[in-house]
């Protein structure tokens, strides 16, 4: 009977990596997934301060009005973003690139927002569901990367 021990065991080692197997591949496709998005985010906050900080050297008095100033800071923005997301793909570039927005608020503080809209729905890497675990990993909505500058 001792020769029948070993044989019987073989199936319970398979039995006993698959969930292990199913928590370790979740652990870590949630850590690359997540490390793309932090990456993204950040590069998004950057592009923001870039931008911001590149709108501030455009001069209020060489233009005739306030609308065509405005108009002149958003470009100088949207060039400093095509410059710094230099490095993505063309298709998600432009993607981000449509997502710009520069506003100026009552106080007179410029803000600038970069947006990769509908991230969840058009994540980089795709969303897994994995049994036990669910989707890997939760994606938010929106990335969303904002600077505020209050010119002197």
């Amino acid at each position: 009977m001792s020769s029948l021990a070993p044989t019987l065991q073989r199936g319970a080692v398979v039995i006993e990596f698959v969930p292990l197997f199913i928590l370790f591949l979740g652990i870590f496709y949630a850590t690359f997934s997540y490390g793309m998005v932090m990456l993204v985010q950040q590069a998004l906050t950057y592009t923001a301060a870039e931008g911001a900080r590149a709108a501030i050297k455009v001069e209020p008095a060489a233009y005739a009005s306030v609308a065509d100033y405005q108009t002149a800071a958003r470009q100088v923005v949207r060039n400093q973003a095509t410059n710094d997301l230099g490095w993505m793909s063309d298709p998600l570039r432009t993607k981000i690139l449509s997502g710009i927005t520069v506003s100026w608020l009552p106080s007179g503080t410029m803000e600038v927002r970069v947006r990769y809209a509908n991230y969840a729905a058009d994540p980089l890497l795709p969303v897994i569901t994995l049994p036990g675990i669910g989707a890997v990993p939760p994606l938010p909505d929106d990335l969303v990367g904002t600077a505020t500058l209050r010119p002197n």
